[in-house]
């Protein structure tokens, strides 16, 4: 199925003709390289499948030191469900307290320790910290300034 007709079974009717062209366009770019290259495409799928393999190892680690048992589905379960949030907030910059009021109703509604969930996804987000101020300091002291070539 694609995104527009996607659009078009859930009524979506907000979008302007100037996006629903750009997304037909995305699909039939989709269409294009699934029909063009079908191992490629299964190969990006694969790739993009076992990226998402260490953020569930993640959850099921954090929710073993927790005290919270998260196991193989539930851990599935989160990792699906925090990128569908990203994706339907993204009008709070950096959904700052969407994510941790999401996850931690998500643990009351699995009759855990909602505050559990909380310190789950502000443990994530401290994760995530440490990663960008570690691509900072790359940025910052290797950077790679351009030679300046002599005009002849």
């Amino acid at each position: 199925m694609t995104l527009s007709r996607l659009a078009t079974r859930f009524r979506i009717k907000s979008f302007s003709d100037k996006t629903l062209m750009k997304i037909e366009e995305v699909d039939q770019h989709l269409i294009d390289f699934y029909r063009k290259d079908r191992p490629l495409f299964f190969l990006c799928f694969l790739l993009h499948f076992a990226a998402r393999i260490p953020g569930i190892i993640e959850l099921m680690i954090l929710g073993f030191f927790l005290g919270v048992p998260i196991g193989i589905e539930e851990a599935v379960f989160f990792a699906a469900v925090i990128p569908v949030t990203n994706l339907l907030s993204v009008i709070v910059p950096g959904t700052l307290g969407i994510l941790e009021t999401v996850v931690g109703s998500l643990f009351a509604a699995l009759h855990w320790d909602p505050a559990s969930g909380l310190v789950l996804q502000l443990a994530r987000r401290l994760r995530a910290l440490f990663w960008i101020l570690l691509g900072v300091v790359f940025i910052i002291f290797f950077r790679v300034t351009p030679r300046k070539t002599e005009m002849k």
